[in-house]
C-alpha cells in the first residue's frame, strides 16, 4: 500500500475514535473523581493521569481539560444536575 493510503486509513481511525469520545461524559467522570477522592483541582495536570487516558484512547488529548480553573465550573454543573435528579426522586417517593 502507498503511504497516502496508510495516512487516510489512520485519519479514518482517528476520526472514528474522536467521535466515540463524549466530552460531557469525560467531564462528568473527572468531576466525580475529584469529588469522590477529594483531589486537588490541579490533578488534571498530572502526567500520570494524561498517560493513562491517552493509553486508553489516543485521540482524547484535545478533549482533556487543560486548565484547572475550569474544574470548579464542571463540578458546579455536575452538582446542579445531580441536585435536580435527587429532587425528582424525592418527589416520586412522596407520592
Amino acid at each position: 500500500m502507498s503511504k497516502e493510503l496508510y495516512y487516510y486509513k489512520d485519519l479514518e481511525k482517528d476520526t472514528l475514535l474522536t467521535s466515540l469520545v463524549k466530552k460531557d461524559i469525560v467531564f462528568k467522570a473527572l468531576a466525580c473523581l475529584i469529588i469522590a477522592r477529594n483531589l486537588l483541582y490541579n490533578y488534571i495536570k498530572w502526567l500520570e493521569l494524561y498517560s493513562l487516558l491517552i493509553i486508553y484512547n489516543l485521540v482524547i488529548n484535545p478533549i482533556l481539560i487543560n486548565s484547572y480553573t475550569t474544574i470548579p465550573f464542571i463540578i458546579k454543573q455536575s452538582y446542579k444536575e445531580h441536585k435536580e435528579e435527587v429532587k425528582a426522586k424525592m418527589r416520586d417517593l412522596e407520592h
